[in-house]
């Protein structure tokens, strides 16, 4: 995976790369044929990492209403303390739009589809309780995602940015931290496996509705 590219004027908010999205083999009775890659098309994710968020009852609320005076922009939440590393979140974002353009997602949005495509199972449900925000404690972690097309200009990244750190009530911080927040307890019970590397668990990942 790319490293993060820096966004000037948004502090705090990283920007990483997707891997490059193949287009679908046209019909043709050649066993061999020549693909061409459009990396102008590969979508960028934005991400925003907070702690000791105190609000996430509100925010899920926020999630699941589909108003249109809903001021939350679109975007994924998560538990932060189960992300193992930001290569996961690009891994699972990657398929989610693969499926998706395919028409092969389960989920009904793209941000459902990128959360269920974290997890091991096939529940959509127990990888959405998994991944998704703790409502339980006083305070939690939460890290955020937004997918960008690459049509966006960087002013209106600015104001969805700054519309998210109105509305969660934690410490926005970077995402060098994220490792000190892990639950590595947590995330072993959630892919079954002991003493991983990443590398392991995005094997697992890349494989998932495969076997």
């Amino acid at each position: 995976m790319q490293e993060a590219i820096s966004v000037t004027d948004l502090y705090m908010m990283e920007t990483f790369p997707l891997p490059v999205l193949f287009q679908s083999l046209p019909d043709a009775k050649e066993c061999v044929q020549e693909i061409s890659l459009d990396t102008s098309k590969v979508p960028n994710i934005h991400l925003l990492l907070f702690k000791n968020v105190v609000n996430t009852k509100g925010l899920l609320e926020m999630v699941r209403s589909t108003g249109a005076e809903n001021p939350l922009p679109q975007c994924l939440m998560v538990d932060a303390s189960k992300i193992m590393d930001i290569s996961l979140l690009q891994l699972a974002t990657t398929r989610a739009i693969m499926l998706t353009q395919q028409g092969l997602n389960k989920t009904r949005s793209l941000y459902t589809e990128i959360i269920y495509n974290l997890g091991m199972g096939t529940n959509i449900s127990e990888c959405i309780k998994l991944f998704g925000m703790n409502t339980k404690t006083l305070s939690s972690h939460v890290l955020v995602l937004i997918v960008d097309d690459k049509t966006n200009s960087e002013e209106w990244l600015l104001s969805q940015k700054n519309a998210l750190m109105s509305l969660v009530q934690g410490e926005c911080i970077g995402l060098s931290e994220l490792s000190a927040l892990r639950d590595m307890d947590g995330i072993a019970k959630i892919y079954g496996m002991n003493n991983m590397t990443v590398q392991d668990v995005m094997s697992s990942m890349a494989i998932k509705g495969y076997l």
